[in-house]
């Protein structure tokens, strides 16, 4: 976002209980979040109950993950009280979190070759921990935070269940739009599983490619004005996408859509 720039507030539907209140059943799988900035909080609270794996990526910088309250280490992160993330997560929700140390990271593998080939100056970074999330039984869930480029995470990860892209933490459309497009999005469709869910807010702005019209403009409100109008569904790349319904707001209503493969 640019600089002097205010962050819409989002708002959470029925964070806790996303599958249930649209009664449907998220794949194995892990929530994909590229360009989120700090925006971590909310697809955490609205998904951990039904995903078990979550990947922030960020080529701008280290996504920030809200503080646990379970944790009494607050300032262990390097953080000064002042500059302490505003969101947090109550311990009737993560009960224990800690950090993992993993020596075998696909994502940082991704990121060192395309330096190389690519003479780039980013360097990578990033952080895992493991949350416990409260519930009978407890959950165990993998949070990892990446910063590198976003296409390279894409190329790392395997099975993506959600592919999480609400929109207001991405100043660029045509940088947010690459991922509907004709070059990318075959890549995107052949990594998210059966059935699995596109989280995305619609973009008045929209290109013209047939998945990013279909997936962005044809939610905007003004071209929808009756109440609780949903987008229609359609199928693209051998593939059927369901609106299942609005998941929230941004700078526009967020829409999930569930795609399964023909």
């Amino acid at each position: 976002m640019n600089e002097g720039t205010t962050m819409p507030l989002a708002r959470v539907v029925n964070a806790l209980t996303f599958s249930r209140r649209f009664k449907v059943k998220i794949p194995a799988g892990a929530l994909f979040y590229p360009q989120c900035g700090c925006d971590t909080a909310e697809p955490l609270l609205q998904f951990m109950q039904s995903v078990d794996e979550f990947h922030f990526v960020d080529s701008v910088q280290l996504p920030v993950l809200p503080v646990l309250n379970c944790r009494r280490d607050r300032l262990s992160r390097g953080w000064r009280e002042e500059d302490l993330p505003v969101s947090s997560i109550s311990s009737d929700i993560v009960s224990a979190g800690r950090s993992l140390y993993c020596k075998y990271n696909p994502f940082e593998i991704r990121a060192q070759r395309s330096a190389v080939s690519a003479d780039a100056a980013l360097q990578y970074d990033g952080s895992r921990e493991i949350w416990t999330a409260a519930g009978m039984p407890p959950r165990r869930i993998h949070v990892s935070c990446h910063r590198m480029d976003e296409l390279d995470a894409l190329d790392a990860i395997n099975n993506i269940s959600v592919f999480y892209s609400p929109g207001y933490s991405i100043g660029d459309k045509e940088k947010r739009g690459i991922w509907f497009g004709p070059d990318v999005a075959p890549k995107l469709l052949d990594k998210l599983a059966d059935g699995g869910l596109i989280i995305i807010s619609p973009c008045a702005g929209a290109r013209c490619d047939l998945l990013w019209r279909r997936l962005g403009k044809r939610g905007v409100r003004v071209e929808f004005p009756e109440k609780n109008r949903r987008p229609e569904n359609f199928t693209y790349h051998n593939r059927r996408f369901r609106c299942l319904g609005e998941c929230g707001y941004r700078l526009g209503p967020v829409f999930a859509w569930q795609v399964q493969r023909l």
